[in-house]
């Protein structure tokens, strides 16, 4: 009997240990002084990053650590989804061969999903739900959120500096996990400015209470929004909007792992269902990404 809902078994992360100071985008003239004060207020005083890791290799290392966890059955995986931004690897290479290779999935294809910024995520969350639902009740997809910028001055963009990371997702219909419900992603037209102007926080909270409602459930049952690194001044206004406490949002500062970019709400994610979420809790996934992207899903801890 197929699942009610796509769930969220394995998360595995590949962050690198190396840390780069901030104050050299100052030195090499990407970031000002002013700038690089706001990054310092925002505990951005080192990114996680190590030029002998490429994207290819930060794919590998968190897909390593997700076939280590022992619930991917390679073959029932039926599609890997990349979700990436910037060029992440040379289009020389051929990944799906590379992957079935390594990973012995014969029957896997390989999509991607690119350049949505710190909403990436979520949208890959919503593909995945909606090959899943087309799918055999043993199939598996790996979802593999990915960021490398590949010059220090793609790692800033005016408002954020990140850093490298890779998270790989087992997803599936049936067997151990958490739920989800449903997922939503859309893009304003009114966000004018790179993170949104007035209109942002009214247009998060619309996302998220229509998202709660689509999965059958009202506010009052959501325990934890679980956000990405974007200005704390948002969540508290979406909170203001929605008529909640600040304290339901799950909003993390960045110094277990240093700024990222779009995998940060999956780390965090994980960090809740590890410490703070039980069984049976309501939760939600919210993101912002550059120019108006906005993802929400509504989850259940199993």
């Amino acid at each position: 009997m197929r699942g009610e809902a796509m769930l969220i078994n394995t998360i595995a992360a590949a962050v690198p240990q190396k840390e780069f100071a901030v104050s050299s985008f100052v030195k090499s003239g990407i970031m000002s002084t002013e700038q690089y004060a706001r990054a310092l207020s925002m505990h951005c005083d080192t990114i996680r990053y190590d030029p002998k890791m490429s994207g290819l290799d930060l794919i590998l290392a968190s897909m390593d650590k997700l076939m280590e966890a022992g619930s991917v059955k390679p073959q029932n995986v039926s599609y890997v989804v990349l979700c990436y931004d910037h060029i992440l690897m040379s289009n020389l290479l051929n990944i799906k061969s590379l992957l079935q290779t390594r990973y012995q999935l014969r029957k896997t294809e390989v999509l991607t999903i690119r350049d949505l910024y710190c909403s990436t995520a979520l949208m890959g969350l919503k593909v995945c739900k909606e090959l899943l639902a087309a799918s055999s009740e043993e199939d598996q997809i790996i979802m593999v959120v990915v960021e490398r910028g590949p010059a220090l001055e793609d790692r800033f963009d005016g408002y954020f500096v990140t850093g490298d990371s890779s998270v790989s997702v087992l997803l599936q219909l049936s067997g151990a996990g958490d739920s989800v419900l449903k997922v939503r992603h859309e893009t304003t037209d009114n966000t004018d400015i790179p993170y949104g102007n007035f209109f942002t926080p009214i247009h998060l909270a619309k996302l998220f209470s229509n998202t709660v409602k689509a999965a059958g459930l009202t506010i009052s049952t959501i325990k934890k929004v679980i956000t990405n690194n974007v200005y704390s001044e948002v969540w508290n206004a979406v909170a203001k909007t929605s008529k909640l406490p600040k304290a339901l949002f799950y909003v993390e500062d960045t110094r277990p792992f240093g700024p990222l970019e779009m995998s940060d709400v999956l780390l965090h994610c994980e960090a809740a269902r590890q410490v703070g979420l039980v069984k049976g809790d309501y939760f939600a996934l919210l993101t912002l990404g550059l120019y108006g992207g906005m993802g929400c899903a509504i989850c259940r801890r199993n």
